[in-house]
Formats: structure tokens, sequence, C-alpha cells
């Protein structure tokens, strides 16, 4: 079979959305993966995977310049597994991982198409882009008797997933006051990422570039401003303060409580304050773009948006806010739209 994907590596998770040619000719129904980013060297890995509570640590081995790794660790569980959140990550080792890590996920040898995204501040700068197209496009050793083959490779601005999400869905609900609106007026999406906030800003369909950036005012930073608030309540000697993956850990598991200081912490009022003072921050730079714009609507997508989402009805009081679902996995999905399309 052809599959065809929608591939989303993020600073936190890896969400991927994908389908496959059928015997009829028809796609299959659209299938999610999400992992998230945390690698290491598949020797490291075994002399941990196991703890001392019995508990096994999941994984996808996969083959990289004839090296294996382990990828889809939860960052930090294993010694050296911690993820690179430099601009260069796209060029990393393991991004790279992550990349055979999803095509191992897709379970086939043949992707007809793939669409990624990059963040704006990344994709407006065309050496990047080809550069994640040469990684991305061709033959791909994942493992020792398996190749994959990318036929095609498309990149867009990481929002412009969320964009094209919103479009399938009024299409699918057979909103067409909705299609209309997002086809015809000035559509802002706001993606919080976890090392990037971007945006994007879309009239009349088509992408305005110099409406468009990245700020470091994204979640990561969120959850740094929970730990230091925690930190400067409860105390703590030099090198001793609350680690921001504690942080992370509890908030990916869905949960509020951690213990710290011998103590078990609602964090939620020191995640609701931070949440508002980075928010406002990246809320600033994004309004200062749009002085002399009438936005007619906003669209909130990926990982963070729920952290950003009331100070971005604040700041745009005016225009509809769209909503999509699952936000963690509208950009993939909006992706994989564009990759299966005819």
């Amino acid at each position: 079979m052809t599959a065809f994907v929608g591939l989303d590596i993020g600073y936190s998770n890896v969400k991927m959305t994908l389908s496959k040619e059928q015997q009829d000719g028809k796609l299959s129904d659209a299938e999610d993966v999400i992992f998230p980013v945390g690698v290491a060297t598949l020797s490291a890995f075994n002399n941990q995977r196991q703890g001392i509570t019995g508990s096994r640590i999941e994984t996808t081995e996969v083959l990289v310049d004839g090296v294996y790794y382990a990828a889809g660790i939860e960052p930090g569980v294993v010694i050296g597994s911690s993820r690179d959140i430099s601009e260069n990550y796209p060029q990393t080792m393991q991004y790279k991982a992550l990349f055979h890590a999803a095509l191992l996920h897709v379970d086939d040898t043949h992707i007809a198409r793939l669409v990624t995204g990059l963040p704006v501040s990344h994709w407006q700068d065309e050496t990047f882009r080809q550069r994640l197209i040469d990684l991305m496009k061709g033959e791909h050793q994942i493992a020792e008797k398996r190749t994959v083959i990318v036929d095609e490779v498309e990149v867009i601005p990481q929002p412009g997933g969320a964009f094209l999400d919103a479009i399938e869905a009024a299409a699918q609900s057979g909103d067409d006051e909705k299609d209309d609106l997002l086809k015809t007026g000035i559509v802002l999406i706001v993606d919080p990422g976890y090392y990037s906030t971007d945006w994007v800003v879309f009239e009349e369909g088509a992408l305005n570039y110099e409406l468009s950036g990245t700020t470091l005012m994204a979640t990561s930073r969120i959850i740094e401003r929970t730990a230091e608030l925690i930190t400067k309540e409860y105390g703590a000697a030099p090198g001793k303060g609350l680690k921001p993956e504690k942080v992370e850990k509890v908030i990916r598991s869905g949960g509020n409580i951690l213990r710290y200081a011998s103590q078990k912490i609602d964090i939620t009022p020191y995640l609701n304050k931070a949440s508002q003072e980075i928010s406002q921050s990246a809320l600033s730079e994004i309004s200062g773009s749009m002085r002399n714009i009438a936005l007619d609507a906003t669209i909130i997508a990926g990982g963070g948006g729920n952290f950003f989402e009331a100070c971005i009805k604040e700041t745009f009081p005016r225009c509809e806010h769209i909503a999509t679902h699952e936000p963690v996995k509208a950009i993939a999905r909006g992706y994989h739209g564009w990759a299966s399309r005819a």
C-alpha cells in the first residue's frame, strides 16, 4: 500500500496523522499517532529500561546512520534522553531518530506524500526548508532489514496546519458560514508550542508573510516560570530548586499535584499566574504586528493552546474565536489533509 502522512515533530511530542491507499483506490480512515520526544542510544536505554519499581519504559528502536537508538521516551527518564531545544533542532540526531520512529509507526515501505512544517521564522528561510526536505525525502533505512521510501515532501509554516484543519472540519460538519469566514476573511492562527509560539495570518485563504512571526514566549517558559514561582514560595538551597521537568510531567499526566520539599503542592495557581504572564508577553508581540488589521477570526492550536486562550480572547475581543478539536493534534491533521489531497 501507499501512505499519506502529516507529521509534526515538536519539542515535546511527535504528532502524526496518516492514511493508506487501499486496493479499491480509496483512502483508509485517518490514524493518529503521538509519542514523546526523548531519544537515547539503545545501549544507554537498555541499561536503564527497567527501574527499581519493575515498571518498563516503552520505546521504539530505530536505526540512524548505522546506530540504534531508543526514540519516543519521556524526556529525562533515561540518562542522555533529554531533548534538544535549539534552533538547529531539525538538523540534530534526535530529530532524525524521531523521524525514523515516525516512519516505523507508519508500518509501510512507501509514502507517496509527506507534509510537515517549521516554525515561521525557520520556514521563511529557504535554505532551512530545503534541508528538511532533503532529510525526509528519499530512501531511509530505519531497521536492519527495513527501508522506507518517501516520494514527495512539502514543508509549510506550522500554524498553517491548524488553518487547513479548521477548513476541513467546517467542510465535514457542513458549516458553510464558517467555511466562508475562513476562506474569505482575515484569520489569525496562534500556535503555542513548547519552544516557540508561532503565528500566521491568512487573508482570503492566502498567507500574509508580513503578518507572521515567532516569539520564544511559549509553553517551556510557562513551565519554567511555574517552577520559579513554587521555588520562591517554598524556598530552596542553591541549585536545589524545583526542576521544570517535574512540572511538565504533572501537566502531561493531566494532574495538578506534585511533591516538592517533602510537601504535596497544587500547581494550579502557580501555573495560572505563569500562563497569564507569558501569554500576555507573547500576545503583546503578536498584537503589535496587527495594529492596522481588523481580524475576522482567530484559531488556537498546539499543546499550549489552553494556556493562551483567555489572553487571546481578551486581546482580540471583537472577532470570532474558532476552537479546534484536540488542539495538540490539529496541526498534524491539517498536514495530513494537505498530504492526502487529490
